[in-house]
């Protein structure tokens, strides 16, 4: 069956409230907020219109929701989670929002490859996203469309087969991997390590970007070197970092340097990741 095109309208509606009598007025459009994925958390759609409800809703989506997001008090909130993919030629894509008096409509696009395509495992992960809509949403429906998709089409999904190194420089961040998902948090990055704009693009439809960061650097003769990379069976990066450190009785200018930092594009079905750090004198 052909792929359908992909949209994401209507994205307003009309909302019927009494005020001095009965009145129309257009309701704010649809907003995706955010974009991650889900562990353990079946296909659906959650409706979020209290702080309590949001943080048990959002406690098992990864990266974790840490922009600021829209006032509960004007806006709801839906928590929208895809369907697993049934291989790493599959995946789920949020198609269409609309709204009308209180109920809203998601709609999601299942895509995945015919029969006998041969492709990567399945990432353990679903997709999931926070879709601001009208305060007056209290109720929402989700329709779901399966496209069955040639195998030379369905591979396309899969993204690069491994982690790609985009650049390499020294910020003064813990050591650690902080992770990128949309545009806004990659700008960020590129302007802390003093790229700003000129920096690698990132198509955040299919990748994320992970910076890896290495331990401080407390004089010339400390070095970190990234010796390693892969995406594991579980679906999750795996950085090696080497610390090499200077030999004992070895004569170093005593200077303090930026921890080293690694940024890596990966498909955007990678959502976690890992250091494992050797050291070396």
């Amino acid at each position: 069956m052909p792929m359908r095109r992909s949209r994401f309208t209507p994205l307003a509606g009309i909302v019927l409230l009494p005020l001095l009598g009965i009145s129309l007025f257009k309701a704010p459009e649809p907003e995706i907020v955010y974009r991650g994925s889900s562990e353990g958390v079946e296909q659906g759609v959650v409706v979020i219109r209290d702080s309590e409800t949001f943080e048990e809703a959002v406690e098992p989506l990864s990266p974790d929701v840490g922009r600021p997001l829209p006032n509960l008090r004007k806006r709801t909130i839906l928590r929208v989670v895809g369907q697993r993919p049934a291989s790493g030629c599959s995946e789920a894509a949020l198609t269409a929002v609309s709204t009308k008096n209180m109920s809203a409509t998601v709609e999601l696009q299942v895509r995945k490859p015919v029969d006998g395509c041969e492709c990567p495992p399945a990432p353990s992960r679903s997709t999931a996203w926070l879709v601001s809509v009208s305060r007056a949403v209290r109720h929402a429906t989700l329709v779901v469309d399966e496209v069955t998709l040639p195998c030379s089409e369905a591979r396309g999904l899969a993204g690069p087969d491994g982690p790609v190194l985009l650049l390499e420089g020294s910020w003064d961040v813990e050591p650690g991997v902080r992770i990128a998902s949309d545009p806004s948090v990659y700008a960020m990055m590129l302007n802390r390590l003093g790229v700003g704009d000129r920096g690698p693009e990132v198509d955040f439809d299919s990748q994320r970007v992970f910076a890896v960061t290495g331990r401080p650097r407390s004089n010339g003769c400390r070095r970190t070197l990234a010796v390693g990379n892969e995406i594991d069976d579980a679906g999750e990066l795996v950085v090696t970092l080497e610390e090499i450190y200077p030999a004992r009785g070895q004569v170093c200018a005593q200077m303090f340097s930026l921890p080293k930092v690694f940024v890596y594009g990966a498909p955007s079905s990678v959502t976690t990741a890992r250091v494992v750090t050797t050291e070396k004198r």
